[in-house]
């Protein structure tokens, strides 16, 4: 891996587990309140919106995490945002939406990045071949 994406890559990591971490501040969210039996469905993406965050934070660190937390990534804020285009949304998920789009845009960058360099890595030990034309 190259110094730029050595170092662009994980940071693009921590940025998105922060701002996957942003909706989960009390002031961030401006969400109405839950309805009587909706609150354990709200506790529970909370949950998984933390998990997640956590997972980019520590998959920036630990390369043996990184394709399942990417996966991940990718789907659930692909899901998030192919919801709020296709559906009715409301303001609030509107929002999350956007902020969920530019951290899918940066989960996806630095997953080409850290591909890239795993192709390089293989052609450099012998793994992968040139083609020759």
């Amino acid at each position: 891996m190259n110094l730029v994406s050595e170092r662009a890559a994980p940071a693009l990591l921590i940025l998105a587990g922060l701002l996957t971490l942003l909706p989960l501040l009390p002031s961030a969210t401006a969400a109405p309140p839950a309805p009587a039996g909706g609150m354990p469905l709200i506790l529970h993406w909370q949950f998984m919106v933390a998990l997640l965050g956590a997972g980019l934070l520590v998959a920036a660190f630990v390369p043996a995490l990184r394709l399942a937390v990417l996966s991940g990534a990718l789907l659930s804020k692909g899901a998030l945002v192919l919801l709020a285009v296709v559906g009715p949304a409301s303001a609030a998920l509107r929002s999350l939406a956007w902020v969920d789009g530019v951290a899918f845009a940066l989960v996806a960058v630095a997953g080409l990045l850290f591909v890239q360099a795993a192709l390089q890595q293989a052609r450099w030990e012998g793994g992968l071949r040139y083609r020759q034309e």
